[in-house]
């Protein structure tokens, strides 16, 4: 029997999955949770094979209950559900040790293979997220430093620039909620406190370029001199 635990804020689509899920012989929901803090609340008091994690929830979002999972209960799977096939989620969930990722709009039958091949001991993604993944991976396997997706780069730059969360979601047309789990990996993956902290490392390891040096590439590019 596997036993699973499901977390997403939509409570009817955390129903529909769990009845999906109840009907599949072999399965057994033994939980579920509305966001990342009451998912770990429940890991604490049952065991689960895997859970089953939106990406995207209020609080701790599906990456960092991803990591979470992964650091105080190894033996638990995770397979992350999205609605974004957007390559930094993506990156985030395989830097976050989660098993898999699939898309919410595949149908039952995919979930099923999804949790069975997770649980034989292999990765799962939907199969039009497979050259993401393997980009990604290869880039991992290239390069000692953390990969950063386009969205997190242009925030990255947004935050180097003095912008606050609400200025970049609408800058990027996005909510101000995503703007802030793609703050929350930035730190996490580059491994600082705060966001002076996070520019300053951005531009040591050349992720954005310091104030000089925009200005030297200006005057080398354009042939302008540049009075400060």
């Amino acid at each position: 029997m596997i036993r699973i635990v499901v977390a997403d804020d939509h409570k009817i689509v955390r129903e529909a999955l769990m009845s999906l899920l109840e009907d599949v012989p072999g399965f057994k929901v033994v939980g579920d949770a509305c966001d990342g803090e009451g998912l770990l609340k429940l890991l604490k008091t049952i065991a689960a094979d895997i859970a089953v994690v939106d990406v995207v929830m209020p609080g701790m979002d599906g990456i960092s209950v991803t990591r979470h999972i992964k650091s105080n209960y190894p033996a638990t799977k995770v397979l992350v559900l999205s609605m974004s096939i957007g390559d930094g989620f993506i990156s985030n969930a395989i830097d976050a040790g989660a098993d898999g990722y699939i898309l919410k709009h595949l149908g039952k039958d995919e979930l099923v293979l999804a949790i069975d091949t997770i649980m034989d001991g292999e990765s799962y993604y939907t199969r039009e997220l497979l050259p993401l993944v393997r980009s990604f991976k290869i880039l991992q396997e290239e390069s000692e430093m953390p990969f950063l997706s386009e969205k997190e780069k242009k925030v990255l730059s947004l935050l180097s620039d003095g912008y606050g969360s609400k200025q970049i979601a609408n800058d990027l047309d996005t909510s101000v909620h995503t703007v802030n789990c793609y703050r929350k990996n930035l730190l996490y993956k580059l491994h600082a406190k705060n966001v002076p902290e996070l520019i300053k490392i951005a531009i040591r390891e050349g992720y954005i370029l310091s104030f000089s040096l925009m200005i030297s590439v200006m005057s080398c590019e354009f042939g302008l001199t540049i009075f400060l």
